[in-house]
Protein backbone atom coordinates (compact mmCIF):
# COMPACT_ATOMS: atom_id res chain seq x y z
CA UNK A 1 0.00 0.00 0.00
CA UNK A 2 2.80 2.30 0.64
CA UNK A 3 4.50 1.51 -2.78
CA UNK A 4 1.55 2.30 -4.11
CA UNK A 5 1.03 5.53 -2.94
CA UNK A 6 4.33 5.92 -3.90
CA UNK A 7 4.36 5.39 -7.29
CA UNK A 8 0.83 7.35 -7.94
CA UNK A 9 2.68 10.30 -6.11
CA UNK A 10 5.59 10.39 -8.98
CA UNK A 11 3.35 9.46 -11.49
CA UNK A 12 1.04 12.50 -10.78
CA UNK A 13 2.98 14.83 -8.34
CA UNK A 14 6.39 14.26 -8.63
CA UNK A 15 9.37 16.38 -7.28
CA UNK A 16 10.38 18.13 -4.30
CA UNK A 17 11.28 21.80 -3.64
CA UNK A 18 13.83 20.69 -1.46
CA UNK A 19 16.75 20.65 -4.10
CA UNK A 20 16.13 17.20 -5.56
CA UNK A 21 18.03 18.64 -8.90
CA UNK A 22 21.12 18.58 -6.90
CA UNK A 23 20.84 15.36 -5.22
CA UNK A 24 19.67 13.58 -8.67
CA UNK A 25 22.42 14.81 -10.26
CA UNK A 26 25.45 13.53 -7.83
CA UNK A 27 23.01 9.92 -7.74
CA UNK A 28 22.74 9.63 -12.04
CA UNK A 29 26.51 10.69 -12.13
CA UNK A 30 27.64 7.85 -9.99
CA UNK A 31 25.05 5.72 -11.80
CA UNK A 32 26.31 6.54 -15.40
CA UNK A 33 30.06 6.42 -14.97
CA UNK A 34 30.42 4.45 -11.74
CA UNK A 35 32.60 7.05 -10.11
CA UNK A 36 32.13 9.73 -7.56
CA UNK A 37 32.08 13.21 -8.92
CA UNK A 38 34.55 15.86 -7.71
CA UNK A 39 33.26 17.62 -4.81
CA UNK A 40 31.90 21.21 -5.82
CA UNK A 41 31.48 20.02 -9.08
CA UNK A 42 28.82 21.73 -11.79
CA UNK A 43 25.37 20.42 -12.61
CA UNK A 44 25.32 17.76 -14.98
CA UNK A 45 23.65 17.59 -18.50
CA UNK A 46 21.57 14.89 -17.34
CA UNK A 47 19.92 17.38 -14.40
CA UNK A 48 20.16 19.97 -16.29
CA UNK A 49 18.29 18.59 -19.39
CA UNK A 50 15.83 17.02 -16.99
CA UNK A 51 14.91 20.25 -15.46
CA UNK A 52 15.06 22.56 -18.21
CA UNK A 53 11.62 22.46 -19.21
CA UNK A 54 9.71 22.31 -15.80
CA UNK A 55 7.80 25.28 -14.67
CA UNK A 56 10.16 25.94 -11.57
CA UNK A 57 10.83 29.75 -11.46
CA UNK A 58 14.84 28.94 -10.69
CA UNK A 59 15.54 27.25 -13.92
CA UNK A 60 13.34 29.62 -16.18
CA UNK A 61 16.80 30.69 -17.32
CA UNK A 62 17.60 27.15 -19.49
CA UNK A 63 16.22 26.78 -22.42
CA UNK A 64 13.79 23.83 -22.96
CA UNK A 65 14.98 21.70 -26.59
CA UNK A 66 18.31 22.74 -26.58
CA UNK A 67 21.08 20.56 -27.30
CA UNK A 68 23.38 21.83 -24.55
CA UNK A 69 22.24 23.40 -21.33
CA UNK A 70 24.59 26.46 -19.31
CA UNK A 71 24.97 25.44 -15.92
CA UNK A 72 25.24 28.84 -14.52
CA UNK A 73 21.83 29.43 -15.85
CA UNK A 74 20.67 27.32 -13.13
CA UNK A 75 20.78 27.48 -9.30
CA UNK A 76 23.87 28.64 -7.62
CA UNK A 77 25.31 29.73 -11.07
CA UNK A 78 25.13 25.84 -11.89
CA UNK A 79 26.76 23.96 -8.84
CA UNK A 80 25.72 20.92 -7.65
CA UNK A 81 25.78 21.75 -3.88
CA UNK A 82 25.01 17.75 -2.64
CA UNK A 83 28.41 17.06 -4.34
CA UNK A 84 30.33 18.24 -0.88
CA UNK A 85 28.13 15.44 1.36
CA UNK A 86 29.08 12.48 1.86
CA UNK A 87 28.68 9.85 -0.97
CA UNK A 88 27.16 6.93 1.22
CA UNK A 89 23.11 7.50 -0.18
CA UNK A 90 24.19 8.24 -3.75
CA UNK A 91 26.26 5.28 -3.86
CA UNK A 92 23.52 3.33 -2.49
CA UNK A 93 21.10 5.24 -4.74
CA UNK A 94 23.02 5.50 -7.49
CA UNK A 95 23.97 1.69 -8.25
CA UNK A 96 20.19 0.94 -7.85
CA UNK A 97 19.24 3.74 -10.52
CA UNK A 98 21.55 2.17 -12.75
CA UNK A 99 20.01 -1.13 -12.98
CA UNK A 100 16.64 0.17 -13.29
CA UNK A 101 17.65 2.03 -15.86
CA UNK A 102 18.45 -1.12 -17.11
CA UNK A 103 15.42 -2.60 -17.41
CA UNK A 104 14.13 -3.32 -20.52
CA UNK A 105 10.97 -0.34 -19.79
CA UNK A 106 13.46 2.27 -20.84
CA UNK A 107 12.54 4.61 -17.96
CA UNK A 108 14.45 7.74 -18.00
CA UNK A 109 17.29 8.12 -15.21
CA UNK A 110 15.42 10.40 -13.20
CA UNK A 111 12.40 8.01 -13.40
CA UNK A 112 14.41 5.33 -12.07
CA UNK A 113 16.22 7.29 -9.09
CA UNK A 114 12.44 8.47 -8.25
CA UNK A 115 11.13 4.72 -8.39
CA UNK A 116 14.51 4.05 -6.25
CA UNK A 117 13.39 6.46 -3.90
CA UNK A 118 10.07 4.80 -3.35
CA UNK A 119 11.61 1.87 -2.58
CA UNK A 120 13.57 3.39 0.11
CA UNK A 121 9.82 4.33 1.30
CA UNK A 122 8.95 0.83 1.52
CA UNK A 123 11.71 -0.35 2.75
CA UNK A 124 11.08 2.32 5.77
CA UNK A 125 7.64 0.96 6.19
CA UNK A 126 8.52 -2.21 6.46
CA UNK A 127 11.27 -0.96 9.62
CA UNK A 128 8.58 0.87 11.01
CA UNK A 129 6.12 -2.70 10.96
CA UNK A 130 8.64 -4.25 12.51
CA UNK A 131 9.90 -2.40 15.45
CA UNK A 132 6.59 -1.89 16.39
CA UNK A 133 6.16 -5.49 16.68
CA UNK A 134 9.33 -6.01 18.29
CA UNK A 135 8.59 -3.33 20.79
CA UNK A 136 5.02 -5.34 21.70
CA UNK A 137 2.53 -3.62 19.47
CA UNK A 138 0.49 -6.38 17.68
CA UNK A 139 -0.01 -6.87 13.71
CA UNK A 140 -2.29 -4.34 13.72
CA UNK A 141 -0.75 -1.67 15.28
CA UNK A 142 2.37 -2.43 13.13
CA UNK A 143 0.56 -2.01 10.12
CA UNK A 144 -1.11 0.99 11.44
CA UNK A 145 1.92 3.30 12.62
CA UNK A 146 4.24 2.29 9.58
CA UNK A 147 0.83 3.26 6.93
CA UNK A 148 0.30 6.42 9.14
CA UNK A 149 3.49 7.76 8.75
CA UNK A 150 3.96 6.64 5.24
CA UNK A 151 1.05 8.83 4.54
CA UNK A 152 1.79 11.58 5.82
CA UNK A 153 2.62 14.64 3.33
CA UNK A 154 5.96 15.48 3.59
CA UNK A 155 7.01 11.81 4.13
CA UNK A 156 5.38 10.59 0.93
CA UNK A 157 6.57 13.62 -1.54
CA UNK A 158 10.19 12.92 0.38
CA UNK A 159 10.03 9.59 -0.31
CA UNK A 160 9.00 9.99 -3.63
CA UNK A 161 11.58 12.46 -5.10
CA UNK A 162 15.40 11.75 -5.09
CA UNK A 163 16.60 13.04 -1.64
CA UNK A 164 18.36 11.64 1.28
CA UNK A 165 15.81 12.25 3.82
CA UNK A 166 13.84 9.26 3.87
CA UNK A 167 16.64 7.07 3.25
CA UNK A 168 18.33 8.33 6.09
CA UNK A 169 15.54 7.65 7.99
CA UNK A 170 15.00 4.08 7.05
CA UNK A 171 19.16 3.74 7.70
CA UNK A 172 18.14 5.20 11.23
CA UNK A 173 15.61 2.71 12.48
CA UNK A 174 17.59 -0.32 10.91
CA UNK A 175 20.29 0.23 13.72
CA UNK A 176 17.52 0.70 16.02
CA UNK A 177 16.06 -2.89 14.46
CA UNK A 178 19.17 -4.92 14.44
CA UNK A 179 19.42 -4.12 17.98
CA UNK A 180 16.29 -5.39 18.73
CA UNK A 181 16.73 -7.97 16.34
CA UNK A 182 19.91 -9.35 18.08
CA UNK A 183 18.48 -9.67 21.76
CA UNK A 184 20.06 -13.01 22.22
CA UNK A 185 23.20 -11.81 20.95
CA UNK A 186 26.64 -10.90 23.11
CA UNK A 187 26.03 -7.03 24.44
CA UNK A 188 29.35 -6.06 22.55
CA UNK A 189 28.57 -7.85 19.43
CA UNK A 190 25.35 -6.16 19.55
CA UNK A 191 26.35 -2.88 20.59
CA UNK A 192 28.60 -2.91 17.68
CA UNK A 193 26.65 -3.84 15.00
CA UNK A 194 23.99 -1.77 15.85
CA UNK A 195 26.41 0.91 15.82
CA UNK A 196 28.31 0.37 12.49
CA UNK A 197 24.64 0.66 10.95
CA UNK A 198 24.21 3.47 12.75
CA UNK A 199 27.06 5.04 11.30
CA UNK A 200 26.52 3.74 7.89
CA UNK A 201 22.74 6.03 8.51
CA UNK A 202 24.93 9.08 9.84
CA UNK A 203 27.35 8.89 6.78
CA UNK A 204 24.04 9.02 4.52
CA UNK A 205 22.59 12.14 6.26
CA UNK A 206 23.95 13.19 9.91
CA UNK A 207 20.20 13.55 10.72
CA UNK A 208 19.99 9.98 11.39
CA UNK A 209 22.40 10.27 14.68
CA UNK A 210 18.64 9.71 16.13
CA UNK A 211 19.28 6.00 15.24
CA UNK A 212 22.39 5.98 17.19
CA UNK A 213 21.01 7.70 20.38
CA UNK A 214 18.20 5.10 20.60
CA UNK A 215 20.47 2.65 20.37
CA UNK A 216 22.75 3.15 23.39
CA UNK A 217 19.94 4.25 25.54
CA UNK A 218 18.56 0.58 24.75
CA UNK A 219 22.15 -0.76 25.06
CA UNK A 220 22.57 1.31 28.47
CA UNK A 221 19.45 -0.07 29.52
CA UNK A 222 19.70 -3.06 28.60
CA UNK A 223 22.99 -3.41 30.99
CA UNK A 224 21.57 -1.28 33.75
CA UNK A 225 18.68 -3.86 33.78
CA UNK A 226 20.73 -6.83 34.05
CA UNK A 227 23.32 -5.07 36.66
CA UNK A 228 20.16 -4.48 39.05
CA UNK A 229 18.16 -7.94 38.78
CA UNK A 230 22.42 -9.32 39.65
CA UNK A 231 22.19 -7.07 42.35
CA UNK A 232 19.41 -8.26 43.63
CA UNK A 233 19.91 -12.08 43.25
CA UNK A 234 23.49 -11.16 45.30
CA UNK A 235 21.77 -9.38 48.17
CA UNK A 236 18.90 -12.70 48.03
CA UNK A 237 22.43 -15.14 48.70
CA UNK A 238 24.14 -12.23 50.79
CA UNK A 239 26.88 -12.09 49.01
CA UNK A 240 28.83 -8.63 48.52
CA UNK A 241 28.43 -6.88 45.87
CA UNK A 242 31.89 -5.56 44.12
CA UNK A 243 32.78 -2.48 45.45
CA UNK A 244 33.68 -1.38 42.11
CA UNK A 245 30.41 -1.48 39.84
CA UNK A 246 27.77 0.99 39.94
CA UNK A 247 24.41 0.77 38.20
CA UNK A 248 26.03 4.25 35.93
CA UNK A 249 29.14 1.58 34.52
CA UNK A 250 26.34 -0.04 32.38
CA UNK A 251 25.66 3.44 30.48
CA UNK A 252 29.63 3.68 29.72
CA UNK A 253 29.31 1.59 26.74
CA UNK A 254 26.76 3.84 25.04
CA UNK A 255 28.61 6.82 25.79
CA UNK A 256 32.07 4.47 24.39
CA UNK A 257 30.52 4.04 21.36
CA UNK A 258 29.05 7.56 20.75
CA UNK A 259 32.65 8.98 21.09
CA UNK A 260 34.13 6.44 18.97
CA UNK A 261 31.61 6.67 16.47
CA UNK A 262 31.11 10.59 16.90
CA UNK A 263 35.07 10.79 15.90
CA UNK A 264 35.45 8.41 13.35
CA UNK A 265 32.49 10.31 11.21
CA UNK A 266 34.61 13.62 11.45
CA UNK A 267 38.11 11.98 10.42
CA UNK A 268 36.33 10.74 7.70
CA UNK A 269 34.20 13.53 6.96
CA UNK A 270 36.55 16.12 7.25
CA UNK A 271 39.78 14.10 6.38
CA UNK A 272 39.68 11.36 4.34
CA UNK A 273 36.99 12.11 1.48
CA UNK A 274 38.20 15.36 1.24
CA UNK A 275 41.86 13.61 -0.11
CA UNK A 276 40.01 10.98 -2.27
CA UNK A 277 38.45 13.48 -4.47
CA UNK A 278 38.92 16.11 -6.13
CA UNK A 279 38.56 20.01 -5.07
CA UNK A 280 35.99 22.35 -6.39
CA UNK A 281 35.21 25.94 -6.14
CA UNK A 282 33.29 27.38 -2.85
CA UNK A 283 29.50 26.96 -2.54
CA UNK A 284 28.12 30.66 -2.78
CA UNK A 285 26.89 31.53 0.52
CA UNK A 286 29.98 30.44 2.98
CA UNK A 287 30.74 32.98 5.62
CA UNK A 288 34.59 33.95 5.65
CA UNK A 289 36.54 33.09 8.85
CA UNK A 290 37.08 36.65 9.60
CA UNK A 291 33.10 37.66 8.89
CA UNK A 292 32.10 34.75 11.52
CA UNK A 293 29.20 35.77 13.81
CA UNK A 294 30.90 36.99 17.20
CA UNK A 295 30.58 33.74 19.53
CA UNK A 296 27.95 35.47 22.68
CA UNK A 297 25.87 36.91 19.92
CA UNK A 298 25.50 33.85 17.96
CA UNK A 299 24.73 31.53 20.62
CA UNK A 300 22.19 33.69 21.64
CA UNK A 301 20.39 33.89 18.45
CA UNK A 302 21.44 29.74 17.28
CA UNK A 303 19.90 28.84 20.46
CA UNK A 304 16.58 30.79 20.05
CA UNK A 305 16.27 29.64 16.64
CA UNK A 306 16.97 26.50 17.40
CA UNK A 307 14.12 26.38 19.90
CA UNK A 308 11.55 28.39 17.70
CA UNK A 309 12.29 25.88 14.23
CA UNK A 310 12.15 22.54 17.01
CA UNK A 311 8.86 24.39 18.44
CA UNK A 312 7.47 24.60 14.51
CA UNK A 313 8.46 21.00 13.74
CA UNK A 314 5.53 18.97 14.35
CA UNK A 315 3.51 20.83 12.06
CA UNK A 316 6.59 21.00 9.45
CA UNK A 317 8.05 17.43 10.00
CA UNK A 318 4.48 15.82 9.44
CA UNK A 319 2.73 18.26 8.02
CA UNK A 320 2.46 19.27 4.15
CA UNK A 321 0.62 20.29 1.02
CA UNK A 322 -3.00 18.82 2.04
CA UNK A 323 -3.81 17.69 5.02
CA UNK A 324 -3.32 19.94 8.05
CA UNK A 325 -5.08 18.94 11.26
CA UNK A 326 -4.02 14.71 10.96
CA UNK A 327 -0.22 14.96 10.69
CA UNK A 328 -0.17 18.22 13.51
CA UNK A 329 -2.32 16.40 15.70
CA UNK A 330 -0.17 13.04 15.24
CA UNK A 331 3.10 14.75 15.53
CA UNK A 332 2.26 16.98 18.85
CA UNK A 333 0.84 13.52 20.32
CA UNK A 334 4.43 12.00 18.99
CA UNK A 335 6.25 14.65 21.31
CA UNK A 336 3.74 14.33 24.03
CA UNK A 337 4.41 10.44 23.98
CA UNK A 338 7.76 10.74 23.91
CA UNK A 339 7.77 13.71 26.98
CA UNK A 340 5.49 11.59 29.39
CA UNK A 341 7.68 7.94 28.75
CA UNK A 342 10.32 10.18 29.74
CA UNK A 343 8.61 11.86 32.86
CA UNK A 344 7.63 7.94 33.73
CA UNK A 345 11.38 6.82 33.59
CA UNK A 346 14.27 9.24 33.71
CA UNK A 347 16.63 6.63 33.82
CA UNK A 348 17.35 3.42 31.39
CA UNK A 349 17.63 1.17 33.61
CA UNK A 350 14.56 1.85 35.21
CA UNK A 351 12.83 1.82 31.68
CA UNK A 352 10.85 -0.42 29.29
CA UNK A 353 12.33 -0.87 25.92
CA UNK A 354 9.57 1.18 24.59
CA UNK A 355 10.65 3.77 27.51
CA UNK A 356 14.55 3.57 25.76
CA UNK A 357 13.37 4.50 22.58
CA UNK A 358 11.67 7.70 23.75
CA UNK A 359 14.42 8.52 25.74
CA UNK A 360 16.68 8.51 22.99
CA UNK A 361 14.49 10.48 20.65
CA UNK A 362 13.91 12.89 23.17
CA UNK A 363 17.36 13.68 23.58
CA UNK A 364 17.58 13.62 19.69
CA UNK A 365 14.78 16.07 19.41
CA UNK A 366 16.43 18.47 22.56
CA UNK A 367 19.99 18.64 21.03
CA UNK A 368 20.23 17.64 17.25
CA UNK A 369 19.31 21.56 16.32
CA UNK A 370 21.17 23.20 18.18
CA UNK A 371 24.25 21.00 17.30
CA UNK A 372 23.47 21.45 13.84
CA UNK A 373 24.05 25.13 13.88
CA UNK A 374 27.22 24.71 16.14
CA UNK A 375 28.43 22.61 13.32
CA UNK A 376 27.37 24.85 10.80
CA UNK A 377 28.92 27.44 12.36
CA UNK A 378 31.94 25.77 12.92
CA UNK A 379 32.32 25.20 8.76
CA UNK A 380 31.92 28.89 8.31
CA UNK A 381 27.75 28.75 6.59
CA UNK A 382 25.03 30.57 7.46
CA UNK A 383 22.84 29.08 9.82
CA UNK A 384 19.70 27.80 8.91
CA UNK A 385 17.40 25.03 9.61
CA UNK A 386 14.53 22.70 8.38
CA UNK A 387 11.99 20.82 10.53
CA UNK A 388 12.33 18.08 7.68
CA UNK A 389 15.87 17.28 9.33
CA UNK A 390 14.38 16.18 12.29
CA UNK A 391 12.25 13.51 10.61
CA UNK A 392 14.05 10.23 11.88
CA UNK A 393 13.37 11.46 15.44
CA UNK A 394 10.25 12.43 14.44
CA UNK A 395 9.37 8.62 12.90
CA UNK A 396 10.94 7.48 16.07
CA UNK A 397 8.43 9.40 18.56
CA UNK A 398 5.41 7.85 16.51
CA UNK A 399 6.64 4.28 16.90
CA UNK A 400 7.02 4.90 20.40
CA UNK A 401 3.45 6.52 20.71
CA UNK A 402 1.94 4.02 19.21
CA UNK A 403 3.85 0.69 20.05
CA UNK A 404 1.98 0.85 23.25
CA UNK A 405 -1.50 1.59 22.73
CA UNK A 406 -3.87 -1.69 23.51
CA UNK A 407 -6.34 -3.63 21.86
CA UNK A 408 -8.89 -1.34 21.26
CA UNK A 409 -7.16 1.86 20.40
CA UNK A 410 -5.23 -0.48 17.47
CA UNK A 411 -8.59 -1.23 16.03
CA UNK A 412 -9.33 2.69 16.18
CA UNK A 413 -6.00 3.20 14.59
CA UNK A 414 -6.13 0.52 12.38
CA UNK A 415 -9.83 2.40 10.60
CA UNK A 416 -7.95 5.90 10.30
CA UNK A 417 -4.76 4.62 9.07
CA UNK A 418 -7.23 3.12 5.92
CA UNK A 419 -9.04 6.35 6.04
CA UNK A 420 -5.84 8.47 5.69
CA UNK A 421 -4.36 6.14 2.41
CA UNK A 422 -7.72 6.13 0.76
CA UNK A 423 -7.97 10.11 1.22
CA UNK A 424 -4.21 10.73 -0.17
CA UNK A 425 -4.43 8.37 -2.59
CA UNK A 426 -7.85 9.97 -3.71
CA UNK A 427 -6.10 12.97 -3.51
CA UNK A 428 -3.19 12.25 -5.59
CA UNK A 429 -5.15 10.46 -8.65
CA UNK A 430 -7.55 13.83 -8.62
CA UNK A 431 -4.76 15.53 -9.42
Amino acid sequence: MVLVLGFVRVWKAPGTPFDEHTHFDYVVKIAQNLRLPPMSDLLGQTALQAWACTDAPAFAGLECGAAVQNPSNAPWQGLSTATGYMPWYYVMTGLATRAVHDLPEDASWLEAARAVSVGWLGLLALLVTSIVRRLGGNNILAFSTALILCTMPLVLMQGAAVNPDVPATALALSAVWIWLATSNWTPSLRLVSAGSVGLIAVMAKESAVAGLLVVAFLEAGARGRAYLADSRERERQREPRPATTSVWRSALPSVAMLVFLGVTYMVLRLKVMPSLRESGVDLPGAIPAEESVDLSGWVKEATLYALESLAVSPEGVLGGEWFRLPPTILAFCAIGGVVFAILRSPTPWRATLLESVAQGTGLYLLLFPALMLLFLDWQGNYLFFQPRYVLPGMALAVIAFFAGARWGWSLVLGAASLALWLATLRELLAM
